[in-house]
C-alpha cells in the first residue's frame, strides 16, 4: 500500500462532525468540510516515516487499523532502503 493509496483512509480530528464508531463515513465524507485528498496524503506521508505529529488522527477502528499497518510498513521500508544503500556502500568502502 502507497502513501497515495493510503490518503483518503483516515478522518480529521478537528472535524466539527463526530462518525459514528465501527463507521467508515463513506456516507458522510461529503459532509466533513475539512477532509481533502492533500490532508489524506500528508498523514499518510507523515504516518509511513513513523513522524506521527498527531493533528490529523484516525476516528474509526478501520481508519486505526489500516494506520498501524501503514505505520509498520513504512518503518520496514525505510530499513529495506538503509539496508540496500548500506550493500551498495560497503563493498566500495572495503576497495
Amino acid at each position: 500500500m502507497t502513501t497515495h493509496d493510503a490518503s483518503p483512509l483516515f478522518w480529521p480530528r478537528r472535524s466539527k462532525r463526530q462518525i459514528s464508531p465501527g463507521s467508515t463515513g463513506r456516507r458522510r465524507a461529503k459532509s466533513l468540510p475539512n477532509f481533502n485528498y492533500g490532508d489524506g496524503l500528508y498523514w499518510a506521508l507523515i504516518t509511513a516515516a513513523s513522524i506521527g505529529y498527531g493533528d490529523l488522527t484516525p476516528q474509526t477502528t478501520l481508519g486505526r487499523t489500516l494506520a498501524a499497518i501503514l505505520g509498520v510498513m513504512g518503518v520496514i521500508s525505510v530499513g529495506v532502503v538503509a539496508g540496500l544503500i548500506l550493500d551498495w556502500i560497503s563493498p566500495r568502502a572495503l576497495e
